[in-house]
């Protein structure tokens, strides 16, 4: 089998599809499969034909197309890892030469767009339900829906997106397989890591609907009542400087660090430093850094609408809105007593699917 492998981000670009593709082609390589791949960027790996960010909007988008087109020419199906900047033009690389074509989500780009700007501070659920989707970016909405009845398949990574692109997209329902993010439980440890106050842990884009500010404020809450604790944001985006300057505001500030985005090898490294993980985005789809805090055996604090691969018992999820609810449980898990209970909890939970799992849900779509 040949795969042309599609994708917006491939490392060292930092991101879930970047880590996503990268780790499907080698593992589809491993089984006798030709795999290439097409990625905006300057990709590390040689197998990867990249596409400068450099040149103009749209012009660079034609370029990805046409290369798509060149790729797809020795490849017997095109797998796209987003459904606009990648998507449309792998799918109008294989409408022309008539190859199979599937397309994987893993976050809704229209409501992201949306919520990233601040625009709304409603939920991914609430802002379909609310018919926004219709005022805010009409265009992109016919253009992820053009992409998404054209696949032969729509893989998503949760549940509520394949109930949201069935109801809004008209996309039928035989159509999308839930294929969720792969996980693996590390050992779970009763001891804080580190040295002096323990760390309290995000990473991700530094956009509106991740809901930082609302985080800081809560740290900062926590840290006047217990007088324990420290907060480390990495990342980058269009909300980094203000955030810098909110946290300066703040009585706790001394406690604060805010990062740039690190490689994966350092963020792995940070991720073993820390107590607790906080994930307090609106909606958090399938988010890759609690999946990586879960297999690092750190406890992780999660917004409640969420899809992750293994299912939070209820006390380790929070109203994004509700500050006084996550300061109550972060307070609890920096007590040593309330962190071995953590641990108790995180040391049961189910398993989710590994990496073999996933790819086999894969090679029954494909072969």
């Amino acid at each position: 089998m040949r795969i042309l492998i599609a994708t917006g981000i491939y490392p060292p670009d930092v991101g879930g599809p970047a880590t996503h593709s990268k780790k499907l082609a080698e593992e589809f390589s491993k089984i006798g499969w030709e795999v290439r791949i097409i990625s905006y960027g300057n990709p590390s790996d040689s197998r990867v034909v990249g596409i400068s960010r450099k040149i103009p909007f749209g012009l660079r988008h034609l370029f990805y197309f046409l290369t798509c087109l060149r790729l797809a020419m020795k490849s017997d199906l095109i797998f796209a890892q987003d459904a606009a900047a990648a998507g449309l033009p792998a799918l109008l690389a294989a409408k022309i030469l008539g190859k199979k074509f599937f397309v994987r989500i893993g976050g809704d780009l229209l409501w992201e767009r949306v919520a990233g700007k601040g625009k709304t501070v409603l939920s991914f659920t609430e802002y379909y339900r609310n018919s926004q989707y219709l005022a805010d970016r009409p265009a992109l909405f016919r253009l992820i829906r053009y992409v998404l009845r054209g696949a032969e398949k729509v893989i998503v990574v949760a549940p509520f997106l394949k109930e949201v692109y069935e109801k809004y997209y008209g996309v039928p329902g035989e159509k999308i397989k839930v294929i969720l993010n792969p996980v693996e439980l590390g050992n779970f440890s009763t001891n804080f890591s580190g040295e002096g106050d323990p760390v309290i842990l995000f990473t991700g884009r530094f956009v509106a609907y991740k809901n930082l500010k609302f985080l800081l404020r809560v740290f900062d809450g926590v840290r006047q009542k217990i007088s324990r604790g420290r907060l480390i944001l990495t990342g980058d985006g269009p909300e980094k400087e203000e955030l810098i300057k909110f946290s300066k505001s703040l009585l706790s500030t001394a406690y604060i660090k805010i990062l740039p985005s690190l490689s994966r090898e350092k963020l792995l490294e940070k991720i073993k430093e820390a107590a607790v993980c906080v994930g307090p985005s609106f909606t958090e789809f399938n988010p890759n850094f609690i999946l990586e805090c879960l297999s690092a055996g750190k406890p992780s604090l999660l917004s409640n609408e969420n899809g992750l691969s293994v299912r939070l018992p209820e006390e380790f999820l929070f109203d994004p809105k509700n500050e006084q609810e996550l300061e109550e449980k972060i307070i609890k898990l920096l007590q040593p007593e309330g962190f071995r209970w953590a641990v108790s909890a995180f040391s049961i939970l189910p398993p989710g699917p590994n990496w073999q799992k996933v790819v086999e849900e894969y090679l029954k779509l494909f072969v």
